[in-house]
C-alpha cells in the first residue's frame, strides 16, 4: 500500500471513528418517553434523566419567581439541550461543591440521580431560560409523588436538593445553588 493511499485510509478511520463517537454522545441525553402527568405538566424520561415540564400556565406558589416574569412551556428539543449542558457543565459549575459533605453527595458524579422540574422563564430583557429544580430521588418515595404535579420544595438537605437556570440561545447554565447543611 502507498503511502498517500496509508494517510488516506487513517484519515477514512479517524473521520468515522468521530462521526461514531458524536452519535453516541449525542443520543447519550435522548428523550425515551413523553406523557401527560397532570393538566399542566408532563413527564419526560431519557436515558440518564426524568423529570417533568411544567406548563406556562403553572403557578407558583408564594412567588418562588418573579410574578412579573413571562412564562413559556419548554419543548422536549428544548429539555434535550438543557440535558447536554447539564452533562456537559455541571462539573465546572459545581467545581467548589456546596454543601456536598460526602462522595455520595456529589452532583456531577450522580447526576442521573436527580429527578428534574423545567419551567420556561422569560427574563426582563427577553432571554428564554429555562430554570431547573433539581432533587435526588428517594427509596421510599411515597412522600415524593406531588413532585410531578408541583413545585418541589425542601429547607436545608444539601446537595440532594438543587437547581440551576439554561439560557437556550447561549446554551449557558447559570445562577448554580445547592441547599443549606442543617
Amino acid at each position: 500500500m502507498s503511502k498517500c493511499a496509508n494517510e488516506t485510509l487513517k484519515k477514512a478511520l479517524a473521520l468515522l471513528l468521530i462521526t461514531v463517537l458524536c452519535t453516541l454522545i449525542a443520543s447519550a441525553q435522548k428523550v425515551i418517553k413523553v406523557e401527560k402527568a397532570s393538566d399542566h405538566s408532563t413527564y419526560i424520561k431519557g436515558s440518564n434523566f426524568e423529570g417533568v415540564i411544567f406548563d406556562k400556565e403553572y403557578k407558583f406558589p408564594y412567588n418562588v419567581i418573579d410574578s412579573t416574569y413571562q412564562r413559556f412551556t419548554p419543548t422536549v428539543e428544548e429539555i434535550e439541550l438543557v440535558e447536554k449542558a447539564l452533562k456537559q457543565q455541571i462539573k465546572e459549575l459545581n467545581k467548589n461543591h456546596p454543601n456536598q459533605i460526602s462522595r455520595k453527595s456529589n452532583i456531577e458524579k450522580h447526576l442521573g440521580k436527580y429527578r428534574r422540574q423545567y419551567f420556561g422563564i422569560i427574563t426582563p430583557k427577553g432571554e428564554r431560560t429555562i430554570h431547573v429544580n433539581c432533587f435526588k430521588k428517594e427509596k421510599d418515595d411515597d412522600w415524593q409523588k406531588s413532585w410531578m404535579s408541583n413545585l418541589y420544595e425542601v429547607l436545608d438537605g444539601g446537595s440532594n436538593y438543587w437547581r440551576v437556570n439554561f439560557n437556550i440561545a447561549t446554551g449557558v447554565l447559570f445562577d448554580f445553588s445547592t441547599n443549606g447543611v442543617a
